[in-house]
């Protein structure tokens, strides 16, 4: 008998971990790994200038910018991991303990917030759409450094995910340049869970789609793009739960970089993942539900092909009996005599053969007729 090979269905998530026994701090850069790109965004209230890091030497000249202009504040925005020693001397710049450069770098982390007193570390993930279909979503580890007059994030993809956060700090409209460094890692924070609404749209479209389908005609490779949608959502789940979690822990707990007033729109967040956790879980079982109606709709399939034969099979016995019994004791001689008393007298009579096929016949659309009457095939009564 032959092995059937399972196909684990998850979603793509890069992954970086270190040998084990590592020292705190290593990372292991992946051979796809993108190149480095580092964009820095001075802002004040007043103004909002941006640059692309290529060289230690600007990291230090930002840095001593930041010490000199006391109202200024920077977003150091770190995409790919590939210039190792670049994108340690911007950690290194701003004293970033080696267990939170473990954790950004050392993918995937859980979800996660945590205070090492001259900042605060965040650990949060966004999600792409499905391209289509048939594609999964590529989950991307994000890791958010709140410090006194900076914001760090870094990630190893996804460039683009902090476009319209960077559009509203140019714009300089809100809060965004004048409320601190806190109100800043609440847009990102807050940009990250944004993506997870298109996603799950996606998912619902797909399965009521699938639903409709099942309804209609339900095939195995149905069954199939269901399970693997409930995989996909079991693993989004992972990810999305702990940070609900994260941002209620941010609302409770009393952290100087986030204030009162801008825990207000903290709980605005909040708002979003719950409805995020409501939609995944309704998402889930509307998966459950719709792979329960896929195979019952198959099921119900294979039974009335099943029902089909057997009609057929009924129909055609009694009429097999009396071919069977018309087919046997034919006489060798032309007419009756004496010598074959037991021979059938239909076999000479002249419309003898006819007779018999108009009473299989009658048979049959009896048989058919009542079977019909009573329901077990088309409408009936």
């Amino acid at each position: 008998m032959k092995a059937v090979k399972l196909k684990k269905v998850r979603i793509r998530v890069k992954r970086n971990r270190p040998d084990p026994g590592s020292s705190p701090g290593l990372f292991r850069i992946g051979e796809q790994s993108p190149a480095t790109q580092i964009r820095a965004v001075t802002y004040s209230p007043a103004f909002c200038s941006e640059t692309e890091i290529t060289v230690q030497n600007q990291v230090d000249r930002l840095v001593a910018g930041l010490s000199a202009e006391a109202g200024s504040r920077v977003w150091i925005d770190i995409c790919g991991f590939r210039d190792e020693p670049l994108v340690r001397s911007v950690l290194s710049a701003f004293s970033i303990h080696l267990l939170a450069v473990s954790d950004l770098f050392n993918s995937p982390q859980r979800p996660k917030c945590d205070d090492y007193g001259s900042f605060l570390l965040i650990i949060a993930h966004t999600v792409s759409e499905k391209p289509d279909s048939q594609s999964r979503p590529e989950m991307t580890q994000v890791g958010i450094l709140v410090t006194g007059q900076a914001v760090i994030t870094i990630r190893e993809t996804a460039r683009e995910v902090f476009d319209p956060v960077l559009v509203r700090l140019q714009s300089g409209k809100g809060l965004i340049r004048s409320a601190g460094p806190g109100y800043l890692a609440y847009a990102i924070l807050d940009s990250l869970v944004d993506r997870y609404f298109p996603l799950t749209d996606q998912y619902m479209d797909l399965l009521l789609a699938l639903e409709t389908e099942a309804i209609v005609r339900s095939t195995h490779q149905q069954l199939q793009s269901v399970h693997a949608l409930k995989a996909e959502l079991i693993e989004l789940r992972r990810f999305i739960l702990p940070l609900k979690d994260v941002v209620s822990t941010l609302i409770r707990n009393d952290h100087r970089w986030f204030p009162p007033e801008i825990k207000l729109y903290l709980r605005d967040t909040h708002d979003h993942m719950l409805e995020i956790s409501d939609l995944m879980e309704m998402l889930r079982d509307l998966s459950v539900s719709v792979m329960d109606l896929t195979t019952s709709s198959i099921s119900n399939k294979m039974n009335d092909r099943m029902k089909v034969l057997t009609i057929i099979t009924t129909v055609f016995t009694p009429l097999t009996f009396l071919a069977g019994l018309y087919g046997m004791n034919f006489s060798p001689m032309a007419q009756p005599s004496p010598d074959n008393p037991m021979n059938m007298p239909e076999l000479f009579l002249p419309w003898g053969y006819p007779a018999v096929l108009s009473v299989m016949l009658l048979l049959a659309a009896g048989m058919l007729s009542v079977f019909w009457w009573r329901g077990w095939f088309g409408r009936g009564r």
